[in-house]
């Protein structure tokens, strides 16, 4: 059967096929698989054209060797393209969809998440209502939404895309979405109920993609993670009704944070797809800049989680700094990709995110942030058992920080991204010593912080990951020489807190004459 090149193109890109490797997979398809004339077609060399064709069959999970891997590959693109006229008649015989892009970006290059697209755009075949896409800062969710929305763009009649990062009221956004949806339908801004009431209509008549990026532009900050800001609480209502009623059109969220109401509305007809790290994304990005596979380059991607855009922006900075040396330089010092990263645009997105803590999260989040190893349950409850919180927070608290997607769990237990511990690590520093000046201050009295109390500053992290200790010393160590009279300050603040109870210090005057030690030292 002739696959037609339109639709070629569109599931080869939704499987991430480069454009290099979907003209290898175009002239195998048509002319057959004489890897030597192809090659001699496109001008490159047949070792080349082996390998695009080779990624290709790898990135559709064919495997095998001989001829017969391209004779399945042609069986199943024919089967999907039966399968989609099947199924999209109207969209097979009509013009484009009324597609409003918004503000969403440009994707091009895509690299790979082929899995992930294929698993969106079943549950969209399959008819889902909501579906959420999160994940920690940097991981491509809303690239990954847009290279979705290209590949299903035939299938609706509309699509419309916003982002909530201006915090529109939600009679706001439906006024908008109304205007596209039923310009010619009555004006009935500020009225919900007649707002929503119109909307739903559209969906059930009218094959509709709705998205909105940024979702957690509307969450509350210094509360647990995914509730609605007190002035946005009626989101909670559009969502509802587009999980709970009959219609034929879907409603796709971005954002990093997931709702607390998912686990109760989430099902047959409401999925979500949580982002991580990918190694072969990252290569993907490595290679199109020109580098070469090699353990070093390898250890960055591993120090990075997988995550894409730190690895492309540490990969940029360190080809711009050191050029053809960047490989002997990683071997000498992997510990630049770290000190690089941490002025980068993904950390301000950590910041962002950590701005919106409880306090209760920032506890836990630092205790995880200096351990060795993954904890158990049962261990972060007995250090729940010294911080001043309600006993029953505790797993609240946990839960709020998966929906963050900041815990990695395993049978060992939970523990944070490599990313996000080196940021909460500095964070910690950060408020220790921030505690310590205040402390050291004459004008303040007898004050004790929980960072100083809850936090032995003498544990020490793995490799990848500085420990608390020398960071502490060598910028209190600063600080000291050159304000010689805090010396005096620190040593009597030591004095008076020993004479404090030591259950209600924890690790206060310990960590303090640590310190201590270690700077005169």
């Amino acid at each position: 059967m002739l696959i037609p090149q339109e639709f070629l193109q569109k599931i080869a890109s939704s499987y991430g096929v480069s454009d290099r490797e979907l003209k290898v997979l175009s002239e195998a398809l048509q002319q057959g698989g004489n890897l030597d004339e192809i090659a001699h077609r496109l001008q490159i060399q047949p070792q080349a054209a082996r390998k695009r064709l080779g990624e290709v069959y790898k990135k559709f999970g064919i495997g095998g060797r001989g001829p017969g891997k391209l004779a399945q590959l042609q069986q199943y693109l024919s089967a999907e393209y039966q399968k989609q006229q099947q199924f999209s008649p109207v969209a097979a015989a009509t013009s484009a969809s009324a597609c409003d892009w918004g503000s969403a970006p440009e994707v091009e290059p895509f690299y790979g998440r082929g899995k992930e697209l294929q698993q969106l755009q079943d549950w969209l075949t399959y008819g889902c209502r909501l579906i959420a896409i999160t994940g920690l800062a940097g991981m491509g969710k809303t690239w990954l939404a847009v290279k979705l929305v290209q590949a299903v763009e035939s299938e609706f009649e509309f699509i419309i895309w916003r982002s909530l990062d201006y915090q529109p009221h939600l009679t706001e956004l439906l006024a908008d979405w109304l205007s596209i949806l039923a310009p010619s339908r009555e004006d009935t801004l500020n009225d919900l109920n007649r707002q929503l009431a119109q909307l739903m209509s559209c969906l059930k008549t009218t094959r509709v993609l709705l998205i909105l990026d940024d979702l957690a532009e509307i969450f509350s900050q210094g509360q647990l993670a995914g509730n609605y800001d007190s002035e946005f609480t009626d989101y909670g209502i559009l969502l509802e009704r587009m999980a709970t009623e009959r219609h034929c059109s879907c409603l796709l969220l971005i954002s990093s944070e997931k709702l607390t109401e998912w686990v109760r509305i989430e099902g047959q007809k409401v999925k979500s797809l949580e982002l991580k790290g990918s190694p072969e994304v990252a290569w993907e990005i490595l290679q199109e800049k020109g580098i070469a596979k090699s353990p070093e380059w390898q250890e960055l991607i591993r120090l990075h989680q997988g995550n894409p855009l730190a690895v492309k922006m540490v990969a940029s900075n360190l080809l711009n700094l050191y050029q053809e040396q960047v490989s002997e330089f990683l071997q000498q010092e992997i510990s630049l990709s770290r000190s690089l990263s941490q002025s980068t645009y993904l950390t301000r997105l950590l910041e962002e995110q950590f701005e919106r803590f409880a306090d209760a999260e920032k506890y836990l989040v630092y205790w995880l942030a200096i351990q060795k190893q993954a904890m158990r349950t049962e261990q972060l409850q007995i250090f729940w058992q010294r911080i001043p919180l309600d006993e029953h927070s505790f797993l609240p608290t946990l839960s709020s920080l998966h929906r963050r997607s900041l815990l990695e769990k395993s049978q060992a237990g939970f523990r944070l991204p490599r990313m996000s511990r080196r940021f909460f690590v500095n964070k910690l520093v950060e408020e220790i010593l921030d505690a310590i000046r205040q402390l050291i201050s004459p004008i303040v009295d007898e004050v004790i912080f929980p960072v100083l109390s809850y936090y032995p500053i003498s544990d020490c992290l793995d490799d990848a990951v500085e420990s608390l200790l020398p960071q502490l010393t060598g910028k209190l160590a600063v600080n000291l020489q050159k304000h010689p009279q805090n010396w005096e300050h620190f040593k009597n603040a030591i004095a008076k807190l020993q004479e404090v109870s030591v259950s209600s210090l924890g690790y206060c005057v310990q960590n303090l004459e640590i310190l201590v030690t270690h700077v005169k030292d």
